[in-house]
């Protein structure tokens, strides 16, 4: 049962703010971002319905954890309150709205009064209210950004100070029912008496706060675990549906099991454990996959048992781990940094079950053998990666994978048949973007090569301590009389993986926008031309590569050919990986539409 209620906005946000309002432990966290945070205050000051909330009557007997919200007095203070309430929906907005209203958190809104004047004087300074209202109306704040936000000052500043001079005035002072708002404009206006009309009639009316803005609010008096589970399962007003992962969540919650803390202690136990599964979806399914279960995302919500979850959550994270250290060792993949050169992470599940067995089974295996299973390991990642056989998930194969390479690395048994019968076909890279799925396999894969800086020779890499960029050997901007190549064409033709190599930071600044040959004669200020071109070499630029940098020619005809002779040298790199590679002259049309 249900008892609807009718509250303002303010008294949400200060319940939530002081702890009346928290949020059940197994809730996801805060996640909206500037933009959203933005909309919602230009939906409060222009009076729009932000949605109804709902929430579940907190009781002593109530067996669901709970945790204050995010920027509250409580999580601020520390303390301890009884709440009155759970907030099933409605925590982003109420989150937002308290670091509006109260100025809380990492940043701090603002409106850009000098901005918001000029947008009024240029659409002509009408002093008629309806054109007045046609203005407000027109100023959403994704097109005219008059609303910002900053790090949240470490010292107060003046509001003062700020108003008058830099023309910033802090939402958290544009509450129309404080005496301090008043106090500010005047000070404004007094400073810029040319801003007096504008403050009466455009902004004190239009774009200030009225916290009374009434909200509908659910409260949930009788409950059970499945009539909850059902709740979030279907909840998608202004949020986001909760996903399998956090529905799983909820449902060990009443075992005294929580995933999040786990995640965070494992976090610190194994920190290639921590980026290889950011979101903790891939521990709980990999438990399920050691179970034997169904082990899609899906299967979270019907499959997953606390027993499960007791008996496999260590052993997996170790095993996860382990497959993480392997891929940042082997493929490049700095994992104990980020994963932002991550995909398709699902790989790791069978991935992990092999080497679980690998170690029990070979506890005491010596260094060789496990540099070969790594090795193994490798080309396993790769060739999935570059031939997008876990781009869909593709959980009904990982039975399959988990027998036959498990017989192949740890029994040097036959070759599994799918990295037996499925090639690498390089071609169909040539149009692909560094930011796709095979562009960061080759990005990655560069950076395992234990490169050097052509122009510093320090050691590069995304696990190197110098500092790392991916830079576009043919850049995008480039003196006029040396590109024939017309300047919208080649905005469409540069950023392709092929035309990147890895550089210092500092060296990237020196070749931008210079043309191939002179960043090369940048290197040999500094190395003999003999080590520059071993340093090119070591990133798949062979000679056929280098000849056509260093012809100084920069033409369509030059750019294509630098990128062929480049695939081929990367094939060939794969090739002696043991990665069945090939350039074939023709691409399946399926692939070239490839979305990653």
């Amino acid at each position: 049962m249900s008892e609807p209620t009718l509250r303002s906005l303010e008294t949400l946000a200060r319940d939530a703010r002081e702890g009346f309002l928290q949020l059940p432990k197994f809730q996801r966290d805060y996640k909206w971002d500037k933009r959203r945070t933005c909309l919602l205050l230009d939906s409060i000051r222009r009076r729009f319905p932000i949605g109804g909330m709902l929430a579940l009557r907190y009781t002593p007997t109530l067996n669901i954890p709970s945790r204050p919200f995010r920027h509250s007095l409580l999580e601020s203070n520390g303390g301890s309150v009884t709440p009155r309430e759970l907030v099933l929906d409605g925590q982003q907005r109420l989150t937002s709205t308290m670091m509006l209203l109260y100025g809380v958190g990492e940043h701090e809104y603002f409106y850009n009064l000098a901005l918001l004047f000029e947008e009024w004087k240029q659409s002509g300074a009408s002093q008629n209210p309806i054109e007045i209202e046609k203005f407000s109306s027109r100023m959403n704040p994704e097109d005219f950004g008059y609303i910002n936000r900053r790090r949240s000052p470490k010292k107060n500043k003046s509001a003062k100070d700020e108003l008058v001079q830099k023309h910033i005035l802090p939402v958290k002072y544009c509450r129309e029912d404080t005496g301090e708002l008043d106090n500010l404009l005047d000070d404004y206006k007094a400073a810029h008496p040319d801003r007096k009309t504008f403050i009466n009639l455009v902004f004190k009316p239009h774009f200030t706060i009225k916290p009374d803005l009434i909200i509908p609010i659910d409260v949930i008096t009788h409950h059970s675990l499945e009539a909850l589970t059902r709740i979030f399962s279907t909840l998608n007003k202004t949020g986001l549906q909760l996903t399998p992962f956090e529905i799983a969540i909820s449902q060990l919650a009443p075992h005294n099991i929580d995933p999040r803390d786990d995640k965070m202690t494992l976090d610190e136990c194994h920190p290639y454990f921590k980026n290889l599964d950011v979101d903790g979806d891939l521990l709980l399914q990999t438990i399920l996959f050691f179970e034997g279960e169904d082990h899609s995302k899906g299967s979270l919500i019907t499959r997953l048992r606390p027993e499960h979850y007791r008996w496999w959550y260590e052993t997996a994270a170790l095993s996860l781990n382990w497959v993480g250290e392997t891929l940042q060792e082997k493929v490049g993949i700095p994992l104990d940094r980020n994963s932002d050169w991550l995909v398709y992470p699902n790989i790791a599940i069978p991935m992990a079950h092999v080497y679980n067995r690998l170690r029990n089974e070979f506890p005491d295996e010596k260094k060789a053998s496990i540099e070969k299973w790594k090795r193994k390991f490798m080309i396993w990642w790769i060739s999935g990666v570059l031939t997008r056989k876990y781009q869909q998930g593709y959980y009904t194969t990982h039975g399959t994978d988990k027998d036959e390479f498990y017989s192949w690395i740890a029994q040097d048994g036959p070759i599994p048949q799918w990295l037996k019968n499925e090639q690498v076909n390089v071609r169909r890279f040539f149009d692909k973007a560094p930011s796709s799925a095979a562009g960061k396999c080759f990005s990655a894969f560069l950076s395992a090569q234990n490169l050097s800086d052509p122009y510093t020779g320090k050691l590069i890499g995304f696990a190197a301590a110098e500092g790392t960029h991916v830079h576009h050997i043919f850049p995008k901007t480039l003196k006029a009389n040396q590109n024939t190549i017309p300047e919208t064409k080649w905005k469409g033709m540069y950023n392709v993986m092929f035309n990147t190599m890895l550089v210092s930071n500092s060296t990237n600044a020196l070749f931008r926008n210079e043309p191939p040959s002179a960043q090369i004669e940048i290197c040999l200020q500094t190395q003999p031309e003999d080590k520059v071109k071993s340093l090119y070499a070591s990133q798949f630029i062979n000679d056929k590569c280098w000849k056509i940098l260093r012809s100084g020619e920069f033409s369509e005809t030059a750019f294509n050919e630098f990128v062929k002779a480049r695939a081929e040298c990367f094939a060939e790199r794969l090739k002696s990986s043991d990665i069945n590679a090939v350039i074939l002259s023709s691409v399946d049309p399926d692939d070239i539409d490839e979305d990653d």
